[in-house]
């Protein structure tokens, strides 16, 4: 259903595109933009909404990692350009959690890094498939 929902949303952003004569490259760039702010935003609040299952948190870094790097490995496309995405994003995963240390309202946790890095790793692997070329074929589709 979710993922139903996301496809419609963007087969919309496309239509839009099209019309409009909207680069759909510069609106995706714009788009993982919202997304590292998100991720920023989510990472510093004073507490995330939570369902309340075991290793929840654990999982909330690995899908935020790994939906970043989906996203930006298809802005970026070759490997060198991923490589350097991968270990950015890795980076500001340890990043983030030494200034969760500073905010004195979030805690530093090594294993949300080890979940970050995770989640760099399964993003790196989905952007890999053909669920990874989904910026290429909507440009395609502007193009015709």
């Amino acid at each position: 259903m979710k993922l139903n929902v996301t496809l419609r949303a963007l087969l919309f952003i496309q239509g839009i595109a099209r019309v409009k004569k909207i680069n759909i490259r510069r609106l995706w760039f714009i788009g993982g933009i919202g997304i590292i702010g998100l991720l920023w935003t989510l990472s510093l609040i004073p507490s995330v909404p939570t369902v309340g299952f075991r290793y929840e948190d654990k999982l909330q870094h690995l899908s935020a990692y790994g939906g970043t790097i989906w996203w930006w490995g298809q802005y970026w496309s070759t490997f060198r350009q991923r490589l350097t995405l991968a270990i950015g994003a890795a980076l500001m995963g340890v990043g983030i959690e030494y200034v969760q240390r500073w905010t004195g309202w979030r805690t530093f946790d090594v294993m949300d890094m080890i979940a970050n890095g995770f989640g760099v790793l399964l993003g790196w692997l989905v952007v890999t498939t053909p669920v990874g070329t989904l910026l290429s074929r909507m440009t395609e589709l502007q193009r015709k």
